[in-house]
């Protein structure tokens, strides 16, 4: 198998059609070691596909569907990127996924590799700083979400694996939703961060430290660092740390190395800059949550406030919990042993 199998623990909803006169049933999708798990919406168990026999025989956008056998009498549809990708490391036949096309087509669409190098080498001679916006705004939106995959895939391999327990996953995802205004929740992984709380990464992917997580005093405090990796660009970040020879390394071929995202997990975290801090602090007021746990949770990481430029905070505390007494205790337990 591949290097998936050591600790990848994914899950996504599907649609699993057992024969063709059947209609499509909604599922869960669970990636284990050797195969597909399918459950119901109440987590029974309903059948294993081994991911060494799981062929790819038709694509549509971000949708893949996947069957056990050639002739395709049973089916599973997938329209979720990371589990699709996941799938493709060890399935048969698969498919040409999307974003490997996209990042072609953006190479191609380049007005010259030469001219490019060009201007980028006189950018970074005269103006260094210049050089990874540059590089920055040549990332398409269609193609961030795979580049904070394999991001995440990278920084797994030295940090360890996505903790898996389902409840608590669940009820972190909940409590994200509840700061997405237009609807559009973050993806959120539980790992290993070392003292790291939080790091977005392209695609408005959010990995929250398990350490963070045990020590959290309240949802609303999960929910200010959730809202603190949305308030910054991971993108704009990411093409900074890099350097400018990392930055002509994705212009040419898409990919960029995984370690200034090792190096932000290595040593001690920094604060973001008041303007992000103060973006969080709005994000949450706009969701009706209260601001002081990350307030408070900032100052025990170690955030000094600026006299000359503080914060502001509004007391608007919600009124509705956002998560249960069980659920948060099932948050605070995702990594647990």
């Amino acid at each position: 198998m591949t290097a998936l199998d050591n600790y990848l623990w994914l899950e996504a909803t599907g649609h699993w059609t057992e024969t063709p006169d059947t209609p499509p049933r909604e599922v869960i999708v669970s990636f284990r070691n050797t195969s597909l798990v399918l459950s119901d919406l109440k987590e029974n168990v309903l059948g294993h596909w081994a991911l060494a026999g799981v062929q790819a025989i038709d694509r549509t956008g971000d949708t893949t569907v996947y069957s056990m056998n050639s002739d395709g009498t049973e089916t599973l549809r997938i329209g979720d990127p990371e589990m699709n990708a996941a799938i493709a490391k060890v399935s048969l036949g698969e498919i040409l996924p999307e974003p490997t096309r996209i990042q072609k087509t953006r190479r191609l669409s380049l007005v010259g590799p030469l001219v490019a190098l060009l201007i980028i080498l006189i950018i970074a001679a005269v103006s260094p700083g210049l050089a990874p916006l540059l590089a920055t705004r040549m990332v398409p939106p269609a193609s961030e979400r795979e580049l904070g995959d394999r991001m995440l895939l990278a920084l797994m391999e030295s940090s360890g694996p996505i903790c898996p327990e389902t409840p608590g996953r669940r009820a972190l995802d909940s409590i994200g939703t509840s700061l997405a205004a237009n609807g559009e929740a973050p993806r959120i992984r539980v790992l290993d961060l070392k003292q790291t709380p939080v790091l977005a990464l392209p695609g408005d992917t959010i990995l929250m430290g398990s350490a963070t997580l045990k020590t959290a005093r309240a949802p609303e405090e999960a929910a200010g660092w959730i809202a603190l990796a949305r308030a910054t660009d991971p993108v704009a970040d990411m093409m900074r740390d890099a350097g400018t020879l990392q930055n002509l390394r994705y212009v040419f071929t898409g990919n960029i190395s995984p370690r200034p995202l090792e190096s932000q997990i290595a040593g001690d975290w920094e604060p973001p800059g008041t303007a992000v801090i103060q973006q969080a602090l709005n994000s949450l007021h706009d969701a009706g949550i209260d601001q002081r746990p990350l307030y408070d949770a900032l100052i025990r990481y170690g955030w000094q406030t600026d006299p000359e430029n503080p914060v502001v905070m509004q007391e608007n505390p919600r009124t509705e919990r956002l998560v249960t007494d069980q659920e948060w205790d099932a948050v605070r337990a995702i990594c647990s042993e």
